[in-house]
């Protein structure tokens, strides 16, 4: 049993990257768990062995390597489709992704309209999961790290006049499906006990209804949150920005429940019903995130 998996997906070179002859054969592929690379000829790292100061090929060992003709289907597959399967039976997951700039991040994590990433095939399989036992209303909500809480009627309005404000916020870009970039980004979903008009059934892998835990009767309830922590500061992403140049973003606050469980105070949790509307959500935080750092760009050039 791994606690925590490590998958290594190598990515294939460019055309450009090709005709710029930078393929040297750094990294070669031993097993299915275990890559073998070597320095390139004109790095530090080769110049140094060659003075006899560390070495140059090094071994490293993962949960799965999968290579460059990997499709998203099969990444998926191998490697994020069990964190969702648990999850969906109540078990915390959480998938990141780290890596050099340009070496697929955002592809593997988004993905195209055409070929979709980890991100919207795992919402894929979460609807269809609760398909016929969606809990359409607003009055449960979670809060703190793990807990629920029960709105009156006026706090549910609340909770709706919120998420109408967040969405329609929203200049639809044409064409554009999914959020240009979720480096850095931390989106998280709360399940509490059929997918949007973009999404084409083959490329999904069906869901295997009958490996659940849950009960036929219960009903489940999607929120989701999108924040950003950048410089060790905590940011709502779904808070609407301020176009004054000189107003500060506000600052959220990790806090501690009573069990020792890590949260993020006044965090903003909206009820989605649909992957169309999460797919919503993410463009919008996403939005906010590249207005906010257009504006710190420009105050830092001064």
């Amino acid at each position: 049993y791994q606690p925590l998996k490590v998958f290594l997906r190598v990515r294939p070179f460019s055309v450009a990257e090709l005709e710029n002859h930078e393929s040297q054969g750094c990294v070669t592929v031993e097993d299915s768990q275990t890559v073998i690379l070597n320095a390139p000829k004109e790095s530090s790292a080769m110049k140094s062995s060659e003075k006899g100061i560390g070495h140059p090929v090094h071994r490293f060992t993962f949960s799965q390597v999968f290579l460059p003709e990997t499709t998203q289907s099969e990444f998926f597959e191998g490697s994020v489709k069990d964190i969702v399967r648990a999850y969906v039976n109540g078990v915390n997951g959480l998938v990141f992704t780290y890596g050099v700039t340009n070496a697929g991040k955002t592809f593997t994590i988004q993905g195209t309209s055409k070929d979709f990433g980890v991100l919207p095939r795992s919402l894929d399989m979460i609807f269809k999961h609760i398909r016929g036992r969606q809990y359409l209303k607003m009055n449960f909500k979670p809060c703190l790290s793990n807990e629920v809480k029960k709105l009156e009627d006026a706090q549910v309005k609340h909770e709706e006049a919120i998420k109408t404000v967040i969405l329609t916020s929203l200049k639809e870009v044409s064409g554009q499906v999914l959020p240009s970039c979720f480096r850095g980004l931390y989106v998280s979903l709360t399940l509490i006990s059929e997918g949007c008009r973009w999404i084409v059934e083959k490329n999904f892998v069906p869901l295997d209804i009958y490996r659940t835990n849950i009960h036929p009767r219960t009903q489940a309830s999607v929120w989701i949150s999108f924040c950003e922590i950048y410089n060790e500061y905590v940011y709502d992403l779904l808070n609407v920005l301020s176009t004054s140049k000189t107003q500060k973003r506000r600052v959220l606050r990790i806090c501690e429940d009573q069990g020792g469980n890590c949260y993020i105070k006044d965090l903003k949790w909206i009820n989605i019903q649909n992957i169309e509307e999460a797919c919503k959500i993410l463009k919008i935080g996403n939005k906010n995130r590249s207005f906010a750092c257009t504006r710190m760009n420009e105050q830092s050039s001064r």
